[in-house]
């Protein structure tokens, strides 16, 4: 955290230890969050974010040490992403050297399939999520892309099968 976020964040509430980081595939949300909803609840659960910059002007919050960003437009949520294993363009490049792997639990289909983010593999998704809508292969990795009404999710594996990012976000918004 620099001098900017030490000042802008000095009065912000931090949790005492590490929130609940899980991230729920079947309903869409992060701690608890869906893409939508109320983005101070999510600020207040994860403390403040590691760029007073990337919040204001992007409306993107990170927090390198636990590997997620969320993003935020007129006080909803619009989106979060995780990141087991760094891959191009994830983390922001500005966080490379201090970007933490996401080491939380993903929940696939029903809450009942917990599973530490880094075992995460192609086929538990598929099976949990159904086909997703594409799948888009190539040398570095391979993305599974679903949409589901008002959100979508695309999830990045490595040719070996290995996890890397999941990104979740809001494809259209509704009225509330």
């Amino acid at each position: 955290m620099g001098l900017v976020e030490r000042f802008a964040f000095w009065n912000w509430p931090r949790p005492s230890g590490t929130p609940d980081l899980t991230l729920d595939l079947s309903r869409p949300s992060l701690a608890g969050v869906r893409p939508g909803e109320d983005q101070t609840v999510l600020a207040r659960r994860l403390g403040p974010p590691a760029s007073y910059r990337h919040m204001k002007r992007r409306g993107l919050w990170v927090y390198p040490a636990w590997g997620i960003t969320f993003a935020a437009e007129r006080g909803r949520v619009t989106g979060f992403s995780a990141t087991v294993l760094g891959v191009e363009g994830t983390p922001p490049r500005v966080f490379a050297g201090q970007w933490c792997p996401y080491a939380g639990e993903v929940v696939l289909r029903g809450g009942g399939a917990r599973r530490p983010a880094p075992h995460l593999m192609p086929e538990a998704v598929w099976e949990s999520l159904g086909a997703p809508r594409q799948v888009e292969e190539g040398a570095e990795d391979s993305v599974l892309y679903y949409r589901f009404g008002a959100w979508g999710m695309d999830v990045e594996f490595l040719p070996d099968g290995r996890f890397t990012h999941v990104s979740v976000f809001v494809t259209r918004h509704e009225p509330r």
